[in-house]
């Protein structure tokens, strides 16, 4: 069954797409995605006045996480809209095997997966944990106020954004429930997404600075300096990251913009090379990085075909790919 929804002109009136016709990514010109302008075949998004409509499948593909200690199995989010059911799944990439973990709670901050345990966030804003067989459900935070948990790599302590009436900030606390410390890392008035992800080497990526200044760093746990690396601005909401992460090696970040291309950028050169290019109507919301520095997973919203005039039909699938963004295989679609 499809779900309707209508998205009102001044949304998207602000929003430019490429203008190239057919643009290759990844680097050798196998993979091209179409970001044709603000135009989709023969649907002019410019002569909607009253905005368009978008459908989409009852059941969605979200938020998938690597194993860190099996690049062969993956969990992700099967999103049942008509039951408003979030089903964790793991799923295992040789085999084909798959399994729910948990449907009882309504996850919507991405799982992050760390020493047999994966953190997530529920639609009441706290935080949770639950081993990865699907045992051990156990509530980490209980105020109403929490999203983007990221555990350090070894499972023992986890930050997590609080973003309530005082300053958008991480806090840390041990996987058991006890704080350690807060971190004031960001910029107000970017009204963001500011998920992050923690290295090897106890840095932390993230979304840095306010409007004029918005761009992408990290905290450095070791000396408690926060370093910027490369700085955009923010004109529109596809200026905003949506999704960090670090590569393994520690020196590149690869980043999604919402409605706009999967980047890496490198810490010490600032230069920014892009892995797959998006627009509006194709991008990456969501991504992990296997282990090995091999390849990346990804959630991939794209839309697939135009029912009529004014409605357009969006899936949302989990996709395989090298770590530069070619060979991009279905993992899970509909």
């Amino acid at each position: 069954m499809a779900k309707t929804l209508l998205i009102l002109s001044i949304i998207f009136l602000s929003i430019s797409c490429r203008k190239d016709t057919s643009l290759d990514v990844g680097g050798n010109g196998n993979d091209p995605i179409y970001c044709i302008g603000d135009t989709i075949g023969n649907f002019d998004i410019d002569t909607l006045a009253f905005g368009y409509f978008t459908q989409i499948n009852q059941i969605q593909y979200e938020m998938p996480c690597f194993n860190p200690d099996n690049s062969a199995e993956i969990v992700f989010i099967e999103h049942d809209y008509d039951g408003a059911v979030y089903s964790l799944t793991k799923l295992n990439l040789s085999s084909g095997l798959e399994s729910i973990l948990l449907d009882s709670l309504a996850i919507i901050s991405p799982p992050k997966w760390s020493n047999g345990w994966i953190f997530f966030g529920t639609d009441d804003f706290n935080i949770w944990k639950l081993r990865d067989d699907g045992d051990s459900l156990v509530q980490l935070t209980f105020d109403g106020d929490n999203k983007f948990p990221e555990p350090s790599p070894d499972g023992t302590q986890l930050c997590y954004l609080v973003s309530g009436s005082g300053p958008y900030g991480e806090v840390f606390i041990s996987t058991s429930g006890t704080l350690i410390d807060t971190v004031h890392a960001y910029g107000p008035g970017t009204g963001g997404w500011y998920e992050s992800n923690w290295s090897v080497t106890d840095k932390i990526c993230t979304s840095t600075g306010s409007i004029p200044d918005y761009g992408v760093g990290y905290f450095d746990l070791t000396t408690g300096v926060l370093e910027t690396v490369a700085q955009w601005g923010y004109e529109s909401g596809q200026d905003e990251i949506v999704a960090i992460k670090w590569h393994p090696n520690s020196e590149d970040i690869y980043l999604s913009k919402w409605s706009n291309d999967l980047l890496k950028i490198n810490i010490h050169s600032g230069e920014q090379t892009i892995v797959k290019l998006g627009c509006f109507h194709h991008y990456y919301p969501d991504f992990s990085i296997s282990a090995d520095g091999q390849s990346i997973i990804a959630c991939k919203l794209e839309v697939d075909s135009i029912i009529s005039n004014q409605v357009l039909h969006i899936k949302q699938s989990i996709v395989l790919m090298n770590i530069n963004g070619c060979e991009e295989v279905v993992v899970k679609s509909n």
